[in-house]
Parts: structure tokens; sequence; C-alpha cells
């Protein structure tokens, strides 16, 4: 597959995540929520959580869009790793927030919220945990391909 279909069905997907994500948000949780399925504020910790997925969406197009320019070693997309890295660590802690209130007994939440709010930090997580470890090795890359090129 060549970088610029690999680019371009990488932002297929990054399109539908965020598709995906703002229907959930103003749509299917408000109105869980107003039919009393959801705990109240869920929309709103929902939003909260979801918000920096959308900086890790936004990163992610344009590293896909310099995936599609064969610019794959770069120190830009190290950056850009690093950017997803911390949105979703701090998405994470939006989700760790929910569960704790569940914990604390300060929200009523059935299994299902729970399961929920588990599903979302453990994704979370290994996003940041994939992204700071993809940026330090694009980073390192990137050093080398540029020694590369100053001996060439």
């Amino acid at each position: 597959m060549s970088h610029r279909a690999l680019s371009w069905m990488l932002k297929l997907l990054d399109v539908c995540s965020v598709a995906g994500c703002l229907v959930v948000t103003a749509g299917v949780m408000p109105a869980a929520e107003a039919a009393g399925e959801l705990p109240q504020g869920s929309v709103v910790l929902f939003a909260c959580g979801v918000a920096p997925l959308m900086v890790v969406a936004a990163a992610a197009w344009a590293l896909f869009s310099a995936i599609g320019r064969g610019e794959t070693f770069v120190v830009a997309n190290a950056r850009r790793l690093r950017v997803m890295g911390v949105a979703a660590a701090a998405s994470a802690v939006v989700w760790v927030v929910g569960l704790a209130l569940v914990a604390l007994g300060a929200v009523k939440a059935s299994f299902s919220v729970v399961a929920s709010l588990s599903v979302a930090l453990v994704f979370c997580v290994a996003l940041a945990t994939v992204a700071a470890a993809l940026s330090l090795l694009t980073d390192s890359a990137a050093d080398l391909k540029s020694d590369n090129d100053l001996v060439v």
C-alpha cells in the first residue's frame, strides 16, 4: 500500500471516529440521560472526556497527512504523537474522575456505566502509552535520518 493510500484510509477512520463521538455526545448520551438510563451529569462528563480525543483526532489528521506526503520519520511527527499521548492521558483523567465519583458514592451508576467508564479508561491509557512510545521511536528515527542525510 502506498503512503498516499494509507493516508486516505487512516483519515477516513479518523473522520468516522470523530463522527461517532459527536453522534454519541450530541444524540445518544442526552437521550439516555433524559430517560434516566444514565446518572445526571453524564453528558457533561462524556463531553469532557471526548474533548481531548478531538485533539487526538486533529493531531492524527496532521500525522496522516504527513505520511501521505512521505514524511514519516520527522521531528514534527514525533511532536504530533506526543500531543496525542498527552491528550489521551487527559481523557483518561476524566474517566478516572467519573469512576472515582461512582466509587465514592457521589453518583449512583449501573454496572454498564462503570464498565463503559473502565473500557474508556483502559483505551485512553493504552493510547497514551503507545503514542508516547511511538513519539520516542519517531524522534530517534528522525535523528538517525538527519544524521544519514548529512553523511550522504
